[in-house]
């Protein structure tokens, strides 16, 4: 059989046509795989160089183990003073609409700068609930004070933040703290007297008063954080443990207190006595001592005892809170019953009590 030259010419021009055409759709392929890693790369190290610009340029930008972003809210702050919301996004519109609500409900004209942030302090203690949930579930969300103010719940970081919000836009400046881990965060702001104060919202849940413009000796003693890095909290003119505190001259002086501050069931009191070498332990002592004898539930005492000085002058400063345990609900019995089926079948039956091997016969030791 006679093969035609040309066939043969133009089925191997074909093969390399398709050949090449196939290579080079599969070089495309890699080339645009590549060309995607480098742009993601390029967007990658651009948001990370924004970020450190961010927070060179505003000391207020704070990233937390890549969990929290701490983002500056002064824009809705100043917004709120000034009454013009240009350039304010939808979501931070929505915050100051929230905010302004609170302040509304709250704040009052005739008030004094203090009265106006103990009014802050006390909603959002009060109204805000610690979301122990939400640090796995939605952190960030619960950080940002848009979605602490429309949902009521909050993370410690969330707590400061929409804290911070709240008394710069009635005028107070603010900041916020954090331990030297980062792992828990509260407010530092300067009042009218010039000085600055230290508040916890989040702990401030459970032991308000023990949490409300503390000065850094009193904070230190619960909170661990670099000083150096913030202006000093010296005031105490405004910081109600110090000035509602009932003064006693030994130790033992606050049995009587404690036991009247009890049958009133009072909701704080503070006592207050010249320091000693061992006013502290003496007095943290009688406290946790007189409370082991307590039977209060649903209530608890909870209380903190600290040396503090004030105009050069040495204190042991001790602040009771009175709190509510939370509601305990038990699971229904078809739960634990369901559970309880679902853990044999993984773990086996459950070892009765006495069916291990020990002969309590034997002397022991």
């Amino acid at each position: 059989m006679k093969i035609n030259l040309k066939y043969i010419i133009a089925g191997a021009v074909a093969a390399v046509i398709i050949a090449g055409t196939v290579t080079c759709a599969v070089f495309s392929a890699i080339n645009m795989n590549n060309i995607r890693n480098v742009q993601a790369s390029i967007d990658l190290a651009q948001k990370k160089a924004e970020e450190e610009e961010t927070a060179e340029e505003d000391p207020e930008y704070v990233k937390i183990d890549d969990i929290y972003e701490i983002k500056p809210t002064n824009k809705i702050s100043d917004a709120y003073i000034s009454g013009d919301q240009t350039g304010l996004t939808d979501d931070e519109k929505a915050t100051l609409e929230e905010a302004s609500k609170v302040i509304d409900e709250v704040v009052k004209d005739n008030m004094t700068l203090y009265e106006k942030e103990k009014a802050l302090y006390d909603w959002v203690t009060t109204n805000i609930s610690n979301d122990f949930e939400g640090m796995t579930a939605k952190p960030q969300q619960l950080a940002e004070p848009g979605t602490v103010l429309a949902s009521k719940k909050g993370v410690c970081v969330g707590f400061a933040t929409t804290y911070k919000l709240l008394v710069n836009m009635i005028g107070i400046e603010c900041m916020v703290m954090h331990d030297f881990e980062k792992s828990h965060s509260w407010d530092l702001l300067k009042l009218d007297d010039g000085c600055w104060y230290i508040c916890d919202c989040y702990m401030g849940v459970s032991s308000k008063w023990s949490n409300f413009n503390m000065n850094q000796d009193y904070a230190l003693s619960s909170h661990n954080f670099d000083a150096s890095k913030y202006p000093v909290a010296n005031g105490y003119k405004y910081f109600p443990a110090f000035a509602d505190k009932k003064d006693i001259y030994k130790a033992e002086d606050i049995i009587k207190l404690m036991a009247e501050y009890i049958d009133a069931k009072g909701e704080y009191m503070s006592v207050c006595m010249k320091k000693t070498d061992k006013s502290k332990m003496q007095l943290d002592y009688i406290i946790s001592n007189i409370i082991t004898r307590l039977n209060m539930e649903p209530e608890y005492i909870d209380y903190n005892v600290a040396n503090i000085e004030v105009e050069g002058v040495e204190y042991t400063l001790a602040v009771l809170n009175r709190g509510t345990y939370s509601e305990f609900k038990a699971l229904d019995e078809y739960t634990t019953a369901r559970y309880d089926r679902l853990i044999t079948h993984q773990f086996g039956e459950a070892e009765e009590e006495g069916d291990d091997d020990f002969d309590d016969s034997e002397p022991v030791g």
